[in-house]
């Protein structure tokens, strides 16, 4: 789990890590991408690419720089993750990169930093040797809703230096809005920080008006919540104001009715399935029914026909004293999304790896590898980078790819079996180094030899003439 990493560091003998190449090199390689197997949507096909300026071509070019050979991989688009809470520290974000590269992550969407965005971050993401990121700046919430408390939390913990109030960080890492006048009062300095999209919390709108400001229904960041999210009339309006400037909006959804809330107000992603994060009496339900949380068939014909983006975030222990409540849940849910047609992509909420999330949702058995793996490597980095030419193998499109050692279509097992990654024409090598190496500051150790480097070949002279 990735909120585990510090203890995972510590505890293992060796770990992965990813050399990124300097920003110097402003020219990519051309490279002849030979002998694998290519990943076409349906099946995979052998085939040769060439890459030339970051982009794919089956044609070759009048000089290649280096062959890569891919024989007996499996070659597929970059993982995505559409729902991060990391890529925003400067003092975690050289080993954010590293694990998601290592997971094959290279496109993820940041759904709340918690912090303002620096120059040094984003100087860091967002280029070949690194991972592409979307964010949004001031997660939107009312006073009274639990991510009030959290970054209340926050600020008593010094995370925002000499600032020690939440009036003092609202309209700048959160904005606290309650109703239409401070929507009005807020709007400029919301859409001036946000660039792409816009976060909301939404929760337990079918109760909104009882728990509003109600002692009675509590909540402890980050363990539980039943408190009330955004005023419904609020939501509405804010997402009009948002779309008229070209800014898309997640909403964070906890039961079917904030699902259905969402959908009529016009989101464009819901950030999370029903009961993604908590289920049962803690939320305020004490009725034990499990219907607060499953979907009907009209809301996912709906969610297909706007074509709203539903992201998963669903991977559960198997310990957890609610683990066969969650799974009846999701599979209910799921599968009607999945008999609609309806745009599912692959989140985490930093709960687990991309990896881990894609086989939780396939031990479901809702959906075959072939539809998971075109979930995982075209659907959800579409959905984070709409105009894009990524997430498909094929000529004008980045060359951008991961080598797998195993079929996944046999066993999904093999999308964690990456031994090329190769991103616009940067190859991407990865090592093995002992934590005993790391530079406490750095985190970049000494390569490991022993570990095979990806093997690409100088052409002979009478290659490179052809």
């Amino acid at each position: 789990m990735k909120h585990l990493r510090v203890a995972v560091f510590i505890l293992s003998a060796t770990f992965v890590w990813v050399t990124p190449v300097s920003t110097a090199v402003a020219k990519q390689p051309k490279l002849e991408l030979s002998g694998g197997r290519w990943w076409d949507g349906e099946q995979f096909a052998a085939k040769t690419f060439y890459s030339v300026n970051g982009l794919l071509t089956p044609v070759r070019p009048n000089h290649v720089d280096s062959v890569l050979d891919l024989t007996g991989k499996f070659v597929v688009p970059p993982y995505a993750d559409a729902h991060v809470h990391n890529l925003a520290d400067p003092k975690d974000i050289d080993v954010d990169i590293h694990d998601d590269l290592a997971d094959g992550v290279f496109y993820a969407m940041e759904m709340d930093p918690s912090i303002e965005l620096s120059a040094d971050t984003l100087g860091r993401v967002n280029r070949p040797d690194s991972v592409d990121v979307v964010y949004t700046q001031g997660l939107v919430t009312p006073s009274w809703g639990i991510m009030a408390d959290m970054y209340a939390m926050l600020t008593k913990m010094g995370r925002f230096g000499q600032r020690k109030t939440l009036s003092q960080v609202d309209t700048r890492e959160v904005f606290l809005i309650d109703n239409e006048s401070d929507l009005q009062k807020k709007w400029p300095a919301l859409a001036a920080k946000n660039h792409d999209f816009i976060k909301v919390i939404v929760a337990f709108s079918e109760e909104q008006a009882k728990r509003r400001r109600n002692p009675h229904y509590g909540g402890k960041p980050p363990e539980y919540s039943a408190k009330a999210g955004i005023d419904p009339e609020v939501l509405k309006d804010l997402v009009q104001r948002a779309h008229a400037v070209g800014l898309r909006v997640s909403a964070h959804i906890e039961t079917a009715a904030d699902f259905r809330l969402a959908l009529n107000s016009g989101v464009d992603i819901i950030a999370h399935l029903p009961a993604a994060w908590q289920i049962g009496a803690k939320t305020g339900f004490t009725d034990g029914s499990l219907e607060h949380w499953k979907l009907t068939p009209d809301d996912a014909q709906r969610a297909a026909d706007k074509h709203v983006v539903v992201i998963t975030t669903i991977v559960k222990d198997p310990s957890d004293p609610d683990a066969a409540k969650y799974r009846e849940v999701y599979l209910h849910n799921l599968r009607l999304l999945a008999d609609h047609r309806a745009r599912i992509v692959i989140g985490t909420d930093m709960r687990g790896s991309v990896p881990e999330e894609v086989l939780y949702i396939s031990s479901l058995g809702v959906f075959d590898n072939r539809t998971l793996l075109n979930v995982l490597t075209r659907a959800t980095p579409k959905a984070i980078f709409p105009t894009r030419k990524i997430g498909e193998l094929r000529d004008g499109y980045a060359a951008s790819f991961l080598a797998l050692d195993g079929n996944p279509l046999d066993s999904l097992e093999n999308i964690k079996r990456i031994s090329v990654r190769v991103k616009e024409g940067i190859v991407i090598e990865v090592r093995s180094s002992p934590v005993g190496d790391l530079d406490s500051e750095s985190g970049v150790g000494e390569p490991d030899n022993s570990t095979e480097s990806t093997k690409i070949e100088e052409p002979n002279d009478e290659e490179r003439q052809n």
